[in-house]
C-alpha cells in the first residue's frame, strides 16, 4: 500500500510491527489495509495525531477509489 510504505519511509521505520507500535494500533491494521481494506477516518487520525503529518497529507497518500 503506497500510505503505509511512504510512512514506513518517512518516518525512518523498516517493519510493519515498528509502525504498529508507534500508532499503538493493532498488529493486523497495518496487514488488512495493505491487503485492501479501506483506511479509516480514525486511522488517517491517530496518524496525524501519533506523527504531526497533516492529514491532506496522510489523505494524498491514499489512492483514489475508481
Amino acid at each position: 500500500n503506497e500510505l503505509i510504505d511512504w510512512l514506513l519511509a518517512e518516518l525512518g521505520l523498516t517493519t510493519n510491527k515498528q509502525l504498529d507500535d508507534l500508532l499503538g494500533v493493532q498488529t493486523s491494521t497495518i496487514s488488512k489495509i495493505r491487503h485492501g481494506h479501506a483506511i479509516s477516518p480514525e486511522f488517517i487520525l491517530r496518524v496525524h495525531e501519533t506523527t504531526d503529518i497533516p492529514v491532506k497529507t496522510i489523505r494524498d497518500r491514499i489512492p483514489a477509489v475508481s
